[in-house]
């Protein structure tokens, strides 16, 4: 297991080592098969106050691409997608310079740079 200041990542708190918001997504999947939702929200898209629903089939294939936010390895470590438009962008600089300044307690809790084109 990696240590706290390991799960600072390029775009900051690293979700895909510790793959929550992949179980999360895998979990409501699995609840909303359960319950057969897909079904529920064809007819519940028809009411004008569930209107949302009729993009519930993007939605389920989005929770799908989710579960595939899992690494083995942080960035830190030599982990992430090698083409991350984040770490070879300018804005991990940025974020290491934060990260320098303000130390790993701040730079969690603070606000952090994303994409930046070269």
């Amino acid at each position: 297991m990696a240590k706290k200041q390991d799960l600072i990542g390029y775009c900051g708190d690293c979700a895909g080592y510790t793959q929550t918001v992949a179980d999360l997504a895998r979990d409501l999947r699995k609840e909303l098969r359960h319950y057969r939702f897909d079904k529920r929200a064809d007819i519940l898209a028809k009411v004008p106050f569930f209107k949302g629903l009729e993009n519930y089939n993007k939605c389920y294939r989005l929770l799908g691409t989710m579960l595939k936010m899992r690494c083995k390895k942080t960035c830190r470590g030599s982990g992430g997608l090698p083409n991350c438009k984040i770490r070879n962008g300018i804005a991990h600089l940025k974020n290491l310079r934060k990260l320098k300044k303000q130390g790993p307690a701040a730079f969690i809790k603070g606000k952090r740079y994303w994409y930046a084109a070269k």
